[in-house]
Order: C-alpha cells, then sequence, then structure tokens
C-alpha cells in the first residue's frame, strides 16, 4: 500500500511539476509579448487646395528613423513614407496627392489681364492678379486692389519662378503667362 501510495504521489507530483512548468513557460511568453506598435509617423501639414506648384510633404516620427522624411510631388500620385525603430518594427504611411494641375494658370482662367500692372495700380485687375498670387501661393495677404510692396514683392517672385525679369511689373510677359 504504501508503494502504491507512492507512485499516485509521484504521479501528482509529476503532473504538478508538469503543470507548474506550463504555467512558468506561460507567463514568460506572457512577459516576454511586446506591446509595441512600432513608429508612429506624423505628416505635416500640407496644401490640399487646387495649385499649379509643386507639393512638398514632410513627415517626422515617434520614435525611430524615416527612411525618407520629405518628398516632394511634382505631379498627382503617391507616395510611402517609411520608418524603422530599434526594435526592426516598421511603419508605413502612404500620402496620395490629387490636387496638382499645372496644366492652367490657377485663379486666372476665368480673368483675362489686359493693363499694364505696376506699383500704384488701383482696381479690379490688380484685385485678380492678387487673388492669382495667392492661389499660386506667392502671399500678398487681403486682395485689396491697391498695387502695394506685398503685391510688388509676390510678382517679382511670380516673374523669377517663371524666368522673367523680377521687376515687379506686370508687362507683355507676365500677362501672357496669368492668361495661359
Amino acid at each position: 500500500m504504501y508503494i502504491l501510495k507512492k507512485n499516485i504521489n509521484i504521479g501528482l507530483v509529476s503532473r504538478f511539476m508538469f503543470m507548474f512548468s506550463f504555467a512558468m513557460v506561460g507567463l514568460f511568453a506572457f512577459a516576454n509579448v511586446s506591446t509595441a506598435t512600432g513608429p508612429v509617423i506624423t505628416i505635416a501639414p500640407y496644401t490640399t487646395e487646387q495649385t499649379n506648384k509643386d507639393i512638398t510633404v514632410t513627415a517626422t516620427v515617434s520614435n525611430g528613423v524615416l527612411v525618407t522624411p520629405s518628398h516632394t510631388f511634382t505631379e498627382n500620385g503617391s507616395f510611402d513614407f517609411v520608418a524603422q525603430d530599434s526594435n526592426n518594427y516598421v511603419t508605413t504611411k502612404q500620402v496620395v496627392i490629387t490636387n496638382i494641375d499645372k496644366s492652367k494658370v490657377l485663379g486666372a482662367e476665368s480673368f483675362h489681364f489686359t493693363q499694364l500692372l505696376k506699383p500704384g495700380s488701383k482696381g479690379n485687375e490688380v484685385m485678380e492678379l492678387q487673388k492669382f498670387l495667392n492661389n499660386a501661393g506667392y502671399t500678398i495677404g487681403t486682395p485689396n486692389g491697391f498695387f502695394g510692396p506685398k503685391t510688388k514683392a509676390a510678382v517679382i517672385k511670380f516673374q523669377i519662378a517663371n524666368n522673367l525679369k523680377g521687376d515687379g511689373i506686370v508687362g507683355a510677359m507676365g500677362r501672357a503667362i496669368l492668361n495661359k
């Protein structure tokens, strides 16, 4: 009887050791389960309004390294920002651009420029020029119909970007570009 009891005890001990080992393996496995989700990519604000200009999109990452921190779109399309952290977790965030249209000058499609515009000019044509400049990314502030220093500075930037002499006067060459 003692032997039988001993065998039962050994059996119970064996079962206990097996269950204890299984539980410990489970605990260790649970303890090693990572709750990390990888790097978090944040996309900086960018224009979503129609434009005829390139759009540069930049990204930052919470931890880890971005493969490419910025991308310039010269036409509509998509780009995947990819980041990897020290644990080799990889995160991808896609940006899709659909608002680039370089086939027309935005802000001027329904207006035809006809006048020589220069500092001191006033009127509706100056107002339309100011709207165009704002829409094209050459910020002048609120259009007021008066060709002042902010308008001149924006016109010069526009002229230089379009391979014209940057003199701040909208002449025949400038009007030709505006009226495309």
